[in-house]
């Protein structure tokens, strides 16, 4: 249930520290992506070099300092990129700080930012614990829904016995899993995708083709396993094989070169699917006749070349598809978006569509961002994503998708 999720680890300042780094690596061995925030004191007890190994990011500790991007809000852009944060330790200065709305160093301002889940894991001395300041501080997050690994009992660092331990990181990370389980809106899901280019071939060396990379299709394929989906049938043009979703049991991919190819693939496969998400660029059109051997430029005019329309997948699929499918479509617009978008979507029968202005070079085919609109077919309010990566966009799209389900 980690897989590929979004973890931010922050660590204050408590001889526990150090079992924050096997919690760090035990998040990654489940799947996890983890980025590690720390305090000045947290610093003081394990370094930052340590927890940048076992992450691979590096590590947040100084709000101020720069990282040569003079655009990005460090603790705003991590509480944006968060599906969960975890306070290990979580020191009694923490728990005052996050009850009491203070926020003035890089850790307590990611956590008033955050609109993820917060799982505290307590630990001090049993006194501090136990004094009434800390016990009101407990009840007031425990009231704003804040999530608790509470201290264990038994020998402190301090030479003490008493409640105070943090919980076994295995225990943590253990929570974690169960939580997302719990809460995961595809559970149970089989999703159908279709990503990337198609390729016409004209002869053996030329084909007519458009740039799309793969990279929202395959962070939606991941998306969609990380929040619970049985099943993820990927059916993909040539890509990058760096854009091919990571391998996972629940992931079958399927690799296609033209538009006939992809169509033969989807209808074998979607009567078998919950939730459908037509991502590909599908070419329009298809020379007319395939040449089997090279074209000559000297003897043939190429700028005549005969082209006949490609079969429209999402319409095939939308008009056959059973009233408890939902489809979601992408339209890729130089302008009238909303009007295209609106039009193809109910054309092609879609429960949802994403529109997005191609004729902005910084986002869309090839980028790492997009900036998109979610039009539902029931009539809801457009859902506005403004520039962000295009792994929080799937994120968006796969939220939108679940509420579609007939609860």
């Amino acid at each position: 249930m980690l897989y590929k999720k979004h973890i931010i680890l922050g660590i204050t300042g408590g001889i526990a520290a150090y079992k924050s780094a096997v919690l760090c690596s035990l998040l990654k061995q489940m799947g996890a992506e983890v980025r590690v925030v720390m305090s000045d004191n947290a610093t003081k007890f394990i370094t930052p070099l340590t927890l940048e190994t076992l992450s691979g990011y590096p590590v947040y500790t100084d709000m101020f300092a720069s990282n040569g991007n003079a655009h990005e809000i460090k603790h705003i852009s991590w509480s944006e990129w968060a599906d969960f944060v975890i306070v290990a330790p979580a020191t009694a200065n923490i728990l005052a700080k996050v009850a009491n709305g203070i926020a003035d160093d890089a850790l307590s301002t990611l956590l008033l930012a955050t609109t993820s889940p917060i799982l505290f894991a307590p630990a001090m001395n049993s006194k501090m614990w136990n004094n009434i300041v800390t016990q009101e501080n407990l009840a007031k997050l425990i009231l704003r829904k804040h999530l608790f690994a509470m201290p264990d009992s038994g020998h402190l660092a301090c030479g003490q016995s008493g409640t105070g331990r943090m919980q076994d990181p295995r225990d943590i990370a253990s929570f974690v899993e169960s939580f997302f389980e719990q809460n995961a809106p595809l559970k149970g899901k089989r999703v159908l995708i279709t990503s990337g280019p198609t390729r016409e071939y004209i002869d053996p060396v030329r084909f007519m083709s458009n740039p799309s990379s793969g990279k929202m299709g395959k962070a939606i394929a991941e998306q969609a396993i990380s929040m619970g989906a049985a099943d993820v049938a990927f059916v993909t043009g040539p890509v990058n094989e760096e854009f091919l979703p990571a391998p996972h049991d629940n992931l079958a991919i399927y690799s296609i070169i033209s538009a006939d190819d992809m169509l033969k693939a989807v209808e074998s496969l979607y009567q078998e699917y919950d939730l459908m998400i037509f991502v590909a660029a599908v070419s329009d059109y298809k020379p007319a006749q395939f040449h089997t051997e090279k074209i000559k430029k000297e003897s043939t005019d190429m700028s005549a070349i005969p082209l006949v329309r490609n079969p429209d997948i999402a319409s095939i699929i939308g008009a056959k598809k059973r009233p408890e499918q939902i489809s979601i479509g992408f339209a890729a617009e130089t302008n009238g978006v909303e009007e295209y978008a609106q039009a193809k979507m109910n054309s092609k029968h879609f429960n949802a569509i994403v529109a997005n202005n191609v004729s902005d070079k910084s986002i869309g085919f090839g980028s790492d961002d997009n900036a998109v609109t979610i039009y539902q077919a029931n009539g809801a309010q457009p859902i506005v994503i403004n520039k962000v990566d295009k792994l929080l966009i799937a994120k968006r799209i796969l939220e939108c998708a679940s509420s579609l389900f007939v609860k």
